[in-house]
Formats: C-alpha cells, sequence, structure tokens
C-alpha cells in the first residue's frame, strides 16, 4: 500500500440556522435561566445533628438556607459551588429548636450560625456524591458581614454555636468549626425549576464544652432527619436525609434552577434544540460544515482539500428542563457529547505540489492525489 499520511483539521462548523455547541467540559453545576439570582431554601422535614452514641443530639423544626446575607453575593453565572447561609430555628422563645444530652436531658436551644456559610459542590442529579463546606470568618467586637462577634477572642474563628437553654447545664456549648469536604449531598431536580437537596452526613468535627457533662470534648458528629419523641432528641435511622426545597428568585420573578451535569450540547440562536430521534420526521437541523485536509504522501506530496459538509444535528434527549444541560441518554446510537451525524460529505483539493522524486510525472501525481489511481501508481 502507498504511504499516506491525513491531517483533518475542521476549521469551522456552522449551521444554516445558526446552530452553535455547548462547551464539551462535563463538570456539574448549579445552573440558573437569569442572574443575578437570589437562592432561598427551606427544610422539608426535621432537621438533626449528632455524635452516633447519643452523647450530644440537636433538632430544629425549622431551617433555612440562602443567599443575600451575611454578605453573600447572589449569584451571577452558572457555578460549581453555591454559598449560602443556614439559619436554624425562630428567634424565640420558643426557637423551635432542642439538645438533648446523653438521651435523658432535653431543653430549648439556640443555634448560632453568625460568621458561618456552607459552600455546596455540584454532582450529578440523584447520586449522594456531593459535598459540602463550612466556611467561616473572624470574631470582631463590631463585626462586618461574614464574620461574627466576639464568643472568645478577637481575632479567633467563628463556630456554629448550639447554645444551651432552660433545663440544661449553664454553659453548654456545643461547637462546629470550619472545615471541609464533608460528604454525602444529594441533589434531585424536582419539580422542574427547582432543586431538593437530600443531606445525610457524617464525620462532622464537634466541639463539646466541659459544662455539658457528657464525658468528651470532642466527637464526630452526623446530620440527616432528627426525631423527637417525648421532647427527646435523636438522629432518625441512617438512610433517611434531611432535606431542603431550594427556588430562586431574579427580582420579584421566579427563576428555574436546575443542578446539571452540563454534557456538551447544541443551540440555535442560543435556545437549546428540542429532543429529535434523527429517524424519520424527526431527522433533525440541516446542517452546513467546511474545513481543510491535508494530504500529505512521500509519493504525492501535500495536497490540501476544501472540505464540504451536508447533513443533520440532532440531540435525541435534548438539552434538558430549560436548557440547563442535563441531556438524556436516551438512544445508545448518538450521545449528548457526540449528537451529530453528517449524511453527505464532498471535497474538492487545491493544485497539489510537485514531489521532486517525478519532476516529469506531474499528471501522475495530481491524479494520486484526488484519489484517482495511474498505472505508475504503486499497490
Amino acid at each position: 500500500m502507498r504511504a499516506m499520511r491525513i491531517l483533518f483539521s475542521v476549521v469551522a462548523a456552522v449551521a444554516l440556522s445558526g446552530i452553535m455547541v455547548a462547551q464539551a467540559a462535563a463538570t456539574p453545576e448549579f445552573d440558573g435561566e437569569k442572574f443575578p439570582a437570589k437562592i432561598e431554601g427551606v427544610a422539608l422535614n426535621n432537621q438533626g445533628f449528632g455524635d452516633s452514641l447519643g452523647a450530644i443530639a440537636a433538632n430544629c423544626e425549622t431551617a433555612t438556607a440562602s443567599t443575600e446575607v451575611e454578605g453573600i453575593a447572589n449569584p451571577t453565572k452558572n457555578s460549581p459551588t453555591l454559598t449560602v447561609h443556614p439559619v436554624y430555628g425562630v428567634t424565640g422563645p420558643p426557637t423551635g429548636c432542642i439538645l438533648t444530652l446523653l438521651g435523658t436531658t432535653s431543653g430549648e436551644t439556640k443555634v448560632n450560625t453568625e460568621g458561618c456559610q456552607y459552600v455546596f459542590h455540584a454532582a450529578p442529579p440523584a447520586t449522594a456524591t456531593g459535598t459540602t463546606d463550612i466556611k467561616c470568618g473572624k470574631q470582631a467586637t463590631s463585626p462586618t458581614p461574614g464574620n461574627c462577634k466576639v464568643t472568645s477572642s478577637v481575632g479567633a474563628p467563628c463556630e456554629i454555636r448550639i447554645e444551651a437553654g432552660a433545663g440544661l447545664p449553664t454553659g453548654c456549648v456545643v461547637s462546629v468549626p470550619a472545615q471541609l469536604g464533608l460528604k454525602n449531598v444529594e441533589y434531585k431536580n424536582e419539580p422542574a425549576g427547582e432543586v431538593k437537596l437530600g443531606a445525610e452526613v457524617s464525620a462532622i468535627k464537634t466541639l463539646i464544652s466541659s459544662s455539658c457533662a457528657v464525658g468528651k470534648t470532642e466527637t464526630a458528629s452526623e446530620y440527616r432527619e432528627g426525631v423527637v419523641t417525648e421532647g427527646k432528641g435523636k438522629l432518625a435511622a441512617k438512610g433517611k436525609p434531611a432535606f431542603f426545597q431550594s427556588k430562586a428568585k431574579s427580582g420579584v420573578e421566579a427563576d428555574p434552577i436546575e443542578v446539571g451535569i452540563n454534557e456538551p450540547h447544541y443551540y440555535e440562536n442560543h435556545s437549546p434544540l428540542g429532543a429529535q430521534s434523527g429517524g424519520p420526521g424527526q431527522e433533525g437541523n440541516d446542517t452546513l460544515i467546511w474545513g481543510k485536509l491535508n494530504l500529505a504522501s512521500t509519493e504525492v506530496g501535500t495536497s490540501i482539500c476544501q472540505v464540504v459538509g451536508a447533513g443533520d444535528i440532532y440531540d435525541p434527549g435534548g438539552s434538558g428542563a430549560f436548557g440547563f444541560g442535563n441531556p438524556r441518554r436516551v438512544n445508545r446510537k448518538l450521545t449528548p457529547s457526540t449528537p451529530s451525524t453528517a449524511k453527505k460529505k464532498q471535497a474538492s483539493c487545491a493544485k497539489p505540489r510537485t514531489p521532486k522524486r517525478c519532476p516529469s510525472n506531474r499528471k501522475a501525481c495530481q491524479k494520486a492525489a484526488s484519489g484517482k489511481r495511474s498505472s505508475r501508481d504503486p499497490q
């Protein structure tokens, strides 16, 4: 066979109707339709926190997690992380939160989250692979947003503080310092335009003041649904996450949001393509592509071909709700990452450079470059 090296570089791909492909990287993100967007999350069940042995157990009937507080800016673009400020219970009394020590002593408690935020990391929807960080500012006499009042010393890190109230030992405080990579968080895009977050987090570093008298001053806690029975709180059985429902607003209007896997998909004039199978009646969008095809051979030299392709582009699963980037893999022949098919191709080649080996055989070389075989073309 004749040695031939083919270098093909498509330098442009343009649909007749203005089709463009989304960025190829598949990185989960928190997506919105409009920006800036204010995120508001509300607890759907009792929020429970405590260690596996029951030395401490905190339960709150209500909780929120929002942007636009504590100096947190509303998101201005799609992002793999989302920072919110959590609030547990109400000002009270009653606060709607209780702390139970050793499974026997309970009383009202205040959960002080001043200066601390949750930073959620996006993950593919319906997988419990998301993580969260607890990020905290500094203690200050006159704290600025994102910092907190002095509870130990000026400049010391803020902490989430579960402060004991009536019925509990005076001075008892359970605190959670800043920490990274807490698992496991799950996101579901339900109902459409909202995000349901499920948290069943473990290995949370927790500090316990000696006045709580539980026999230890540090433990690893867990966060999931909480249960209160006869005034005593505890964690629900494993497999029962604590849930939040998150919505967004842009100004006063509802703003659809989603956690997207952001597989590549096609747009037409900035609007996502609808789902089409590629079969009869659902062929897709007419598309034209063009570029360069470089042919190089020791016998023939170099030919530069101008390649034109015409065909159809279609996304079998569409681009997901609101075009955020959750295309469904419903057709094994074509996936969202390679959603195009070219049905026709044409090529025309520029005049090849005549190789030095056969200066007198220019015609045969030209035929070889264009794909036509001459009698002198080696097998």
